[in-house]
This record gives structure tokens, sequence and C-alpha cells, in this order.
């Protein structure tokens, strides 16, 4: 009896062992990952973004992690039935979980930090060239998730100077759209290949023009510099350890291109951002507004997208009213 005893709970400890971690190693990189055994793109790709994330490795600027993926799905960009599928999506595709962007995986829930620390909005070299954005598109999104992101994209091409075009051969710098894990992009322009995640739950329209704003070149709205005069961030209410993505920039890092705070901005976090509770982390300090809406971009998303880019002075902007 003891014998069988002792077989069943070696045999139990083998079980656990081996369900709870995986084993990665890849040249000078090796790492104990959870197995989650979660949805399809818990694939390879996805357990070397964990440890690059984990190591600080070279994750935004490494292309070669990417390339056997990259170099298939550069022959699935939108379409013109993409496009014209997102123009007919119903509300259920356009305004999604809000707190699916309140990640403790990145900064401010869905930034992934630029090694370098550049700021996007001051640096020219931040901001695309001629609103030009190259893009390379997962072909593991779904026939569903394309229109969506299609819709997003039309947004800008409609409202703005900023034209997502698929990568050309000519194209060093560009975005790649993954449905990686939750929501998140660098700020601007960072240089060769940068992330946009679209994880599960983030392709709705609103989420998705959040994200690609981000990588237009804004931060949250509530990280502005003069934010204390426009809402009170309640430090007790927020979970412990996040307080930091309640942090300010100041305008030595980011400019307000004049225009008024913005509590309607898509890229304003919601009242209850990191919340470890039912309280309230962000109250807005003027009656009746309510913050952190995921419909899409404000009017004032949309002038400062223009004036950053200056839209209005361009001679290609027509070609963008188009979609």
């Amino acid at each position: 009896m003891s014998t069988m005893f002792m077989y069943l709970f070696c045999f139990s400890l083998v079980l656990i062992a081996s369900a709870r971690v995986i084993r990665y190693s890849d040249g000078n990189f090796e790492n104990d990952l959870v197995n989650d055994n979660s949805a399809d793109n818990e694939d390879l790709i996805i357990k070397r973004y964990q440890l690059a994330r984990d190591q600080k490795h070279g994750f935004i600027y490494d292309p070669e992690f990417y390339s056997n993926e990259i170099k298939q799905d550069t022959i699935y960009p939108l379409t013109d039935a993409d496009f014209e599928k997102g123009s007919i999506l119903s509300e259920h595709d356009i305004v999604g979980n809000d707190s699916i962007l309140y990640s403790s995986e990145y900064f401010e829930g869905d930034i992934v930090e630029d090694l370098s620390e550049r700021n996007a909005v001051l640096e020219g070299s931040n901001v695309w060239p001629k609103g030009r954005i190259p893009y390379v598109l997962s072909r593991k999104f779904s026939e569903r998730d394309r229109a969506v992101i299609a819709r997003a994209m039309a947004t800008y091409h409609n409202s703005t100077c900023i034209k997502f075009e698929p990568r050309t051969n000519d194209d060093t710098d560009y975005i790649y759209i993954y449905p990686g894990l939750g929501c998140a992009s660098l700020v601007g322009r960072v240089g060769r290949m940068q992330p946009v995640l679209l994880g599960r739950g983030c392709v709705y329209s609103g989420i998705v023009e959040h994200e690609l704003m981000h990588a237009t070149g804004f931060w949250h709205e509530q990280s502005r510099a003069d934010r204390d005069s426009y809402v009170k961030i309640n430090w007790d209410n927020i979970e412990r350890g996040m307080e930091y993505n309640f942090a300010k920039l100041s305008l030595r890092e980011i400019t307000h291109l004049g225009e008024p705070y913005d509590y309607g901005s898509v890229m304003h976090y919601g009242s209850h951002a990191f919340a470890k509770g039912f309280g309230a982390t962000i109250s807005p300090l003027k009656d009746g507004v309510t913050i952190g809406q995921r419909r899409g971009l404000s009017a004032t998303d949309i002038t400062k997208i223009n004036k950053l880019y200056k839209c209005n002075s361009r001679r290609f902007l027509k070609a963008h009213k188009k979609g």
C-alpha cells in the first residue's frame, strides 16, 4: 500500500510540473514560460514575446522574431471587400469593453515601452513621414476582425491625412498588427518593425482606433501636464502596484498641440481604470461629463492628429477622403 501511495504521489508531482511550465530555448535565450494552453494565437511567436518582455530583449526592434510570420502575412493586406464590410458593422463590433485596456503587463495598460524612451509628440523622428503608416496584418485575424480593423483605419482615412498602406519592400519602418497578448502599441514611429497587438477582446473599432492613435503618436489624455485641473486621481482606490500608470508627462516630454483637455477623447482612461474595488480611480472635476468612451476618435482627437501631421497643408489630403 505504501509503495502504491508513493508511486501515485510521485506521478502527481510529475503531472503538476509538466502542466505548470514549458521549457523554451532559442540560441542564448532560455526561460520558464507559463503554459496556459489557450487559443491559437498562443504560439511560438507569443512565447517569444513573453520571453522578450521578461528579459527586456529587443522584441520591438528585432524583426527576425517575426521574419517567417511577416513573409507570409505580407500577402494578406486589407481588401476593398474588408473596408466594405467594415462600413456596415453592427454596434456590437464598434464599442468594446473598456477594461481590456488596463493590463498589468504594459505601461499605462496598453503601451509597449520604447527602450530608448523617446516621445513621439515632440520629436519629429517619431512622426510618420507624410502621414503614411505602412502595415502588415496577421493572417490569423478572422473575416470579422479584418472588417473591424478596416473600419478603424477608414476613420483615419476619412477624417485625417493619415494613410495606412500595405507594407512594400521599400518600407523599413512599419507596424505589424498581430493577435498578441492583450491590446498594446508603441507611441509614434520608433523604427523598423513595431507591434500593434490586438488580442482576444481587443478587436472592436473604438479600441483599434485607440491603439492606432498610440501608433500615430499620442499618449493617454489623462497623462497631460495639466490634467490635475480637470480630473482628480483617487490614489487610495488604485490597485496596489499600479499607481505608476497614472503618472503625468511634462511639457518637456509632450505637447498639447494647443487643444483643450478632452474628457471625450478615445485616449482617456475610464473612471475605474486599475481600480482595486468599486471606487473610481479618476473623477472628472467638471459635472455632467463621462470619460473612457470607446466608440471612436473624438472631434478633438481628429483635430490634434491633423495638427501634428499638418494635414491641412497636405496636397494629398483629398485622396484620404475616400476611406
